[in-house]
């Protein structure tokens, strides 16, 4: 959870990191991730104590390569209203340099 202008956020976080570096993200693969992660979403906002509930959720996508933000974007538009609810998708790319984050 973090604090934006005194607003309460959830956050999580998935990778679009796909072995070897390099290879490409397959659609098929990017709509699994994002679809277990927002199915995960929904149960921690329909599970969280009132005190400690968020305005929204933000999901926070790591793409090791360019080319992954089309196919993820793409997922994501496959996915349904109600799957995709309340939740902000924030896409980071790292060029590859993201060792340290694995």
């Amino acid at each position: 959870v973090i604090s934006i202008d005194g607003a309460r956020y959830g956050v999580s976080v998935v990778r679009s990191f796909v072995f070897p570096p390099g290879t490409p993200l397959s659609l098929e693969e990017a709509t699994d991730r994002l679809q277990g992660k927002l199915d995960d979403i929904l149960v921690s906002a329909a599970n969280v104590e009132p005190d400690q509930a968020w305005e929204k959720q933000i999901l926070a996508v790591i793409a090791p390569e360019p080319e992954h933000v089309a196919t993820l974007l793409e997922a994501w538009n496959s996915l349904s209203d109600e799957t995709r609810a309340d939740t902000i998708i924030y896409v980071t790319v790292t060029n590859g340099d993201d060792e340290i984050l694995y």
